[in-house]
């Protein structure tokens, strides 16, 4: 696969939790997805804090910053109208704002693919009423 991937905080949670349901199922996207993969830093914060508990998967979020696996393309300031655009018009699903800068990013970035666990993605919808394209556990 040859496209920019975007990631979301389930799936890199599932990659460096051996604990997570979807483990296994990141991982094995995980070699094969082309890096580096383009996230937020409320991505980055969510996922930090989910794996907290584990020395490892810390440590391992932090490499993969650390070493390019994982960049921050996004920045919060210009696309602020957009983001809390999209926090009102999803306000009645459990939506964050990690959801909302990733959704933005991937508008633009059309031929992207979105790597997440969170189903709502295939809800949001574009100012063109397209999908996002995502990469989702079956």
């Amino acid at each position: 696969m040859g496209r920019t991937v975007i990631a979301d905080t389930g799936a890199i949670v599932a990659l460096l939790s051996r604990r997570d349901f979807h483990h296994t199922w990141a991982v094995s996207h995980a070699k094969v997805l082309p890096l580096p993969w383009m996230t937020c830093e409320a991505v980055f914060s969510e996922a930090y804090h989910c794996v907290s508990a584990s020395a490892r998967a810390r440590e391992g979020l932090l490499a993969m910053v650390r070493r390019g696996a994982l960049v921050f393309p996004f920045s919060l300031a210009p696309s602020l109208s957009a983001v809390t655009a999209f926090l009102e018009k999803y306000s009645g699903l459990p939506t964050s704002v990690a959801d909302a800068c990733l959704f933005h990013l991937a508008v633009h970035l059309p031929q992207a693919v979105l790597w997440t666990t969170d189903r709502d993605f295939l809800i949001y919808r574009t100012p063109a009423k397209r999908k996002i394209e995502t990469l989702l556990p079956e």
